[in-house]
C-alpha cells in the first residue's frame, strides 16, 4: 500500500515537472521576443539547460533522500518496537481490506 502510494506520488511529480518545463519555455519565448532576440535558438538552449538542471537537482535530491531511507530501514530492523508496529499496521490493512465489498 505504501509503495503503491509513493508510485502514485512519483508520477504526479514528474508530471508537475512537466508542468513547470512548459511554464519555463514560454517565459523563455516571452523574454526573447521582449528583449527582441528571436524565441527559437533561446528555445534550443534553454530547454536542455533546464532539463539538465531539473535533472541534476533531481539527482542530487535522490541521493541524500536515499540515506535517509537507508536510516529508517535501520532503525525498522533494529527496533522490535518498529517491528511490532508494522506488524500490527499490517493486521490492521489486512482486517480492513476483507471488509471491502468485492
Amino acid at each position: 500500500m505504501r509503495k503503491r502510494f509513493f508510485r502514485i506520488l512519483y508520477r504526479y511529480q514528474l508530471g508537475f515537472v512537466f508542468i513547470s518545463m512548459m511554464n519555463f519555455a514560454m517565459l523563455v519565448v516571452i523574454a526573447a521576443k521582449s528583449l527582441g532576440f528571436r524565441a527559437l535558438p533561446a528555445l534550443a538552449v534553454a530547454i536542455p539547460v533546464g532539463f539538465f538542471g531539473v535533472w541534476l537537482l533531481g539527482y542530487f535530491l535522490d541521493s541524500h533522500g536515499r540515506s535517509q531511507e537507508t536510516n529508517e530501514q535501520i532503525f525498522i530492523e533494529r527496533s522490535p518496537l518498529a517491528k511490532e508496529h508494522y506488524r500490527k499496521t499490517d493486521e490492521m490493512y489486512e482486517a480492513f481490506k476483507n471488509t471491502l465489498p468485492r
